[in-house]
């Protein structure tokens, strides 16, 4: 039983091959994937930052009622009673 030259040299080659395709496709993978690491998610709002945001909004859209306004709402709560 003799091994030819040309069959131990074509083993070495497909040994080294497939060995060579497993480590550059672990590398491409690998670049893949920090790729999506470096992209940062943008800050999401948290309940209470937008309950205080839409607070002030609203602090901004309340104007204070005049003398006259007052006066009026106490005669129509008065004819209520």
């Amino acid at each position: 039983m003799t091994i030819n030259k040309k069959t131990v040299i074509g083993i070495i080659v497909a040994v080294i091959l497939v060995f060579g395709g497993i480590i550059g496709w672990a590398i491409f993978q690998k670049g893949k994937t920090s790729s999506k690491k470096e992209v940062i998610p943008e800050k999401e709002e948290t309940v209470i930052e937008k309950q205080l945001r839409e607070l002030k909004e609203l602090r901004g859209e309340v104007q204070p009622m005049t003398q006259e306004e007052i006066q009026k709402q106490l005669e129509e709560l008065e004819k209520l009673r």
